[in-house]
């Protein structure tokens, strides 16, 4: 009877121990530069991104005011955040207008070089445009900064 209570609490100690490793097994693989799963912001490859600021530029119509600012929601600013991390020789950020193909669009965050170049070799990602782009149309009118309404 001792021998089958021994046997059950050394079997219970080496499945928590098995499952243990795993999990810590499982932390040692992912990447500390992921964006976090609750971010809006996510990875896109250069071809998702061509595809997505093609997509964009067919169906854009164009903007025929002065452009007096740019508002950036905090998801491309994390975007941009994660990017910088990543390469802190950045010298900024280029924001391009994407759009897939159910007319959602999106933001491809893309570092500058110092040389001014994108860095495409770099990463890159995507996010919600909500309350973000230009200044008109996302703008504080009562802002003394704003222009629009002089």
């Amino acid at each position: 009877m001792t021998f089958k209570l021994h046997k059950k609490q050394f079997l219970t100690f080496l499945a928590g121990a098995l499952f243990g490793s795993i999990v810590i097994t499982s932390y040692a693989f992912i990447s500390k530069d992921t964006p976090p799963q609750d971010a809006s912001f996510q990875a896109v490859s250069l071809n998702d991104a061509v595809a997505l600021t093609k997509e964009y530029a067919i169906n854009a119509k164009p903007m025929n005011k002065v452009f007096y600012g740019f508002a950036v929601n905090i998801d491309q600013l994390e975007a941009m955040n994660a990017i910088k991390k990543n390469n802190p020789n950045l010298a900024g950020f280029r924001l391009y207008s994407g759009e897939t193909g159910s007319r959602v669009y999106k933001s491809i965050i893309v570092g500058i070089s110092p040389d001014g170049k994108d860095d495409v070799s770099g990463n890159m990602y995507s996010a919600p445009v909500l309350d973000s782009g230009p200044c008109p149309t996302v703008c504080d009118t009562h802002s003394p900064l704003s222009q629009s309404e002089r």
